[in-house]
């Protein structure tokens, strides 16, 4: 089984972070030039994995995140689009 640290190794992250109770959505990047592509993560600390949500071009720098409930989240990655994730 391949660690966190090998899932994302050689990656690169954007300043969006948002935590749960047990993870972290993460925006990363395959390399330093990759801009605007980019992809959502969930990094799941119970559980010692790495889910990739979303790939996606967006360039919108102010990504956000909301607790839905019971397990839910939005992420916002624009203004007019958001992702949802169940963990």
């Amino acid at each position: 089984m391949e660690s966190i640290s090998q899932k994302l190794e050689g990656n690169f992250f954007g300043e969006f972070i948002y935590s749960t109770e047990k993870g972290a959505f993460l925006r990363m990047f395959d390399d330093k030039n990759s801009w605007p592509k980019t992809t959502l993560i969930y990094v799941d600390f119970i559980n010692l994995k790495v889910t990739e949500i979303n790939r996606n071009n967006s360039s919108w720098n102010v990504w956000k995140g909301e607790n839905l409930g019971n397990g839910k989240y939005s992420i916002e990655i624009s203004p007019t689009e958001s992702i949802e994730f169940q963990t």
